[in-house]
């Protein structure tokens, strides 16, 4: 893809010749943040006449809501701008029972009481076009959580069975750090082996904002969409969408549009400097040399402010840090705090990657090499 063009209309032509004009048109939406109070944003007429245009639209809940009210307020939002299926793979807790249960199993994916259940796929035919949809998160727990772990050995084989049975298979990823304008390059790898598996389309929803994309082989990496709705009025934030026209035989059309919200509504942004910022970004995956460094430098950004916080714990001047806190030197009621920022090191793996990434790029200055 040209970075120039980063938001235009882009069309794939595998080698299976399209058969009898069938097309599905789906929507891939950002994330929501469920709401404490009922103050998520309207639709205004132009987004809800091209939301209503596609016979597919389908989400993510990036935080759980923490009571029975909260989760109503949500799904009925998500009723309202027609959300047909909902990923859950990002969540643990709160108020999952009451969502699956409303949901139902054909509106939900990546979450369940058992392994089984959380890669359970959810199959469409749309004017005989199949598409499978699945969802994995990076395990933020040790053992099971019921969520769909992104790094399960079977995953890749899962995908591989479903792409057999579609004629598209969408992938959603709840994984990366938060606040990052870049996928790990980590995570970059891993989302593009599901596309080497046979999805067509691999959706990330890090804790971020919007983190680009690339296309990849015969399909489409998206790294970050972006949080679609939540209760601030944070007006001229951006999401990302992507409006795609699925055909059999693995052949598509997409579009990428900008959603931003103004007041209490949200609309079709004409933001031209967030387009810029997002085709810089997309830019980026031309240049594996600049990708890392960029990606190096957030890793470390990352690291300094894990030390700070810890640091922070342990009351002005202590200055430990996040390594040092691992000596078996503090008292007791530091030594309990340095267990649990270790144990949310270890469990978060974009974290512990992204410590690993610094440490080595550290180490490489030390020793006079390159990160």
């Amino acid at each position: 893809m040209n970075p120039e063009t980063g938001l235009e209309l882009q069309f794939f032509e595998p080698d299976n010749p399209l058969e009898n004009g069938h097309e599905a048109r789906v929507l891939l939406l950002g994330g929501v943040d469920a709401p404490s109070s009922a103050s998520l944003p309207k639709l205004n007429a132009e987004l809800s006449s091209w939301f209503g245009a596609h016979e597919l639209r389908a989400l993510a809940l990036l935080n759980a809501p923490e009571s029975d009210a909260e989760a109503s307020i949500t799904l009925d939002w998500i009723a309202k701008i027609g959300g047909d299926v909902v990923s859950l793979a990002g969540l643990a807790g709160g108020s999952l029972p009451q969502i699956r249960r409303t949901l139902g199993e054909e509106k939900f994916l990546g979450a369940g009481e058992t392994e089984t259940d959380v890669f359970r796929p959810v199959v469409l035919n749309i004017d005989d076009v199949r598409i499978g949809l699945v969802a994995v998160s990076e395990r933020r727990a040790n053992g099971f959580d019921g969520r769909a772990d992104i790094l399960h050995p079977l995953i890749y084989d899962r995908v591989r069975m479903l792409q057999a049975q579609c004629d598209h298979v969408i992938v959603f990823c709840h994984a990366g750090l938060p606040n990052a304008s870049l996928p790990l390059p980590e995570w970059r790898v891993r989302y593009r082996r599901f596309v080497d598996a046979g999805a067509s389309i691999v959706v990330g929803q890090p804790p971020s904002g919007i983190s680009g994309w690339e296309e990849y082989r015969n399909g489409l990496v998206f790294y970050g969409l972006g949080t679609l709705a939540n209760e601030r009025a944070d007006a001229g934030c951006c999401s990302l969408a992507i409006s795609l026209a699925l055909m059999r035989n693995g052949r598509f059309h997409y579009e990428t549009r900008l959603i931003e919200r103004s007041g209490e509504e949200l609309q079709l942004s004409k933001n031209e400097a967030q387009k810029q910022v997002i085709n810089q970004t997309n830019a980026l995956f031309f240049d594996q040399k600049a990708y890392l460094a960029r990606s190096t430098a957030l890793c470390r950004e990352t690291y300094d402010a894990w030390e700070r916080e810890t640091c922070a714990t342990h009351g002005p001047g202590f200055g430990r840090g996040l390594l040092n806190a691992l000596l078996p030197q503090s008292a007791e009621q530091a030594r309990r705090e340095d267990e649990a920022n270790l144990r949310a090191l270890l469990e978060n793996e974009s974290l512990r990657l992204a410590v690993l990434r610094a440490l080595a790029a550290r180490e490489a200055e030390k020793s006079g090499g390159n990160a």
